[in-house]
């Protein structure tokens, strides 16, 4: 089961593996038995246990997106109740911190962690319908951009200008093992933008993605997020509101239409009050149910279809049909 043999199966050593299903149950259960016991006589690798503000908005964005994507509310909860840490444990005066251990807020943020967690909340807002989740993004992405942006060439330096001074300030543009700075914040501005109107943002991410554009071209392996980015930028991405209460079955019947199909490239909101949003949010001024039924509008870049209640109908709609 374990794919272990005499001659080993790495480099001469045996690694243990899942190589195929066990034919006697009892037998693996002895030889975990066997195996835990062993590896109780080692010492324990050390475990890290600092929190970190960017990893946690990578995980909460993951889970809020895979957790409306497949109807797990307990994802979309616990990805919420890890934001809020973030935004109450490792906000100092006004500042988004590193890293949090047993009580202790160390570190400036870098444009990492600032990206991270604006993402995060983004991915929040449309599964939640909470309204809280989009002014933190605005108050995420406003203080990114005084602290990380550079004006002149474009893109996000990794450190702020509240920061340590340096002989230079770098940028981090390469998508390594997790997205950059510049990748996260290239995509997340342009949904913040169709959000809440406002074309800086969108112009901030263009700037962002003309810094790796001749690098995209060779080596797009290397940027995949930013990749991601452009394509939402030349995709023709789509606005979806969708006007009605939320726990109705027939706003839930119009939600599930909307997620039964991956569509990486479009901005969702849902209220049953578009008019007390209308003012922050463009997309949800004059939107009204159509007889009393949840309604649900599709615009890309402004140009608006009619209205629709029924599924089908939103269907092609979202289809460009």
């Amino acid at each position: 089961s374990y794919g272990l043999s005499e001659e080993g199966n790495f480099e001469g050593r045996n690694i243990p593996v899942r190589a195929a299903e066990p034919a006697d149950a009892a037998a693996l259960e002895r030889a975990r038995g066997a195996l835990l016991a062993r590896r109780a006589e080692r010492v324990a690798p050390a475990t890290d246990t600092k929190i970190l503000a960017a990893w946690n908005g990578l995980a909460a964005s993951a889970l809020a997106e895979a957790g409306a994507i497949l109807e797990r509310t307990d994802w979309i909860d616990a990805a919420e109740r890890a934001m809020d840490f973030v935004f109450d444990a490792l906000v100092i005066d006004g500042r988004l911190m590193r890293s949090y251990r047993e009580g202790v807020v160390k570190h400036l943020g870098y444009s990492e962690d600032y990206a991270a967690v604006l993402e995060a909340s983004v991915a929040l807002f449309e599964p939640t319908f909470e309204f809280r989740w989009l002014e933190r993004a605005r108050w995420i992405a406003d203080e990114a951009i005084r602290l990380f942006h550079d004006r002149d060439a474009g893109g996000f330096y990794s450190t702020g200008s509240d920061a340590t001074p340096l002989v230079r300030r770098p940028k981090d543009l390469q998508d390594n093992a997790v997205p950059s700075a510049n990748s996260v914040m290239a995509l997340e501005l342009q949904k913040l933008s169709l959000l809440t109107g406002r074309q800086e943002y969108e112009s901030i991410a263009i700037g962002t993605m003309r810094l790796t554009r001749e690098l995209m071209e060779r080596a797009p392996l290397a940027f995949g997020h930013v990749l991601g980015a452009l394509d939402f930028y030349t995709g023709d991405p789509v606005e979806v509101v969708v006007v009605g209460d939320q726990k109705g079955a027939d706003t839930q019947a119009l939600l599930a239409c909307v997620s039964e199909k991956w569509q990486p490239n479009k901005v969702l909101v849902v209220t049953d009050a578009p008019e007390e949003h209308s003012g922050s949010i463009p997309l949800l001024q004059g939107r009204t149910k159509i007889e009393g039924r949840a309604t649900a509008y599709v615009c890309r870049h402004g140009r608006c279809e009619l209205p629709v209640v029924e599924v089908d109908a939103l269907r092609a709609q979202l289809a460009g049909r």
